[in-house]
């Protein structure tokens, strides 16, 4: 059974759209970009703080996110991640800090970021995408 989420889309300039998601992790509220470009699920160390650094097979250091731009990241594993209204449990994230891109976002939007939902989740959800009715398709 498919879950539907729906987004919103801002403009930051003139013909540069961004898909925005909200969601939630334990009482916190999330803004989230959804990000095709995004080779990783990215949540700011705001966000994942006090959950322990996961020890696993991903070696990766680093993930590309908004613009193409390079984060250091470090593997977390989040109990409970809740998008829309749908709840993935244990999903594995990666955690860095996203104050340059809350604070572009803050000055260009008025909003503040706190997550990248990268091509890792949408791949491992079937992700659908449909621009014209402002949801995302996923398959759990």
């Amino acid at each position: 059974m498919p879950n539907v989420i729906p987004f919103k889309t801002i403009e930051l300039d003139s013909n540069s759209f961004h898909p925005i998601l909200t969601g939630r992790v334990g009482d916190k509220e999330l803004t989230l970009i959804l990000d095709t470009g995004a080779s990783r699920t990215v949540l700011g160390k705001h966000i994942t703080e006090g959950y322990p650094i996961v020890q696993n097979e991903i070696s990766e250091a680093f993930a590309a996110g908004v613009n193409a731009q390079t984060m250091e990241v470090e593997p977390i594993e989040i109990p409970e991640l809740t998008i829309g209204d749908c709840t993935f449990n244990n999903m594995l994230v990666f955690s860095t800090n996203l104050n340059g891109i809350s604070d572009l976002y803050q000055k260009m939007a008025g909003i503040s970021i706190d997550g990248l939902i990268g091509c890792d989740f949408m791949v491992k959800y079937k992700a659908t995408i449909n621009f014209k009715m402002r949801k995302i398709i996923l398959y759990t």
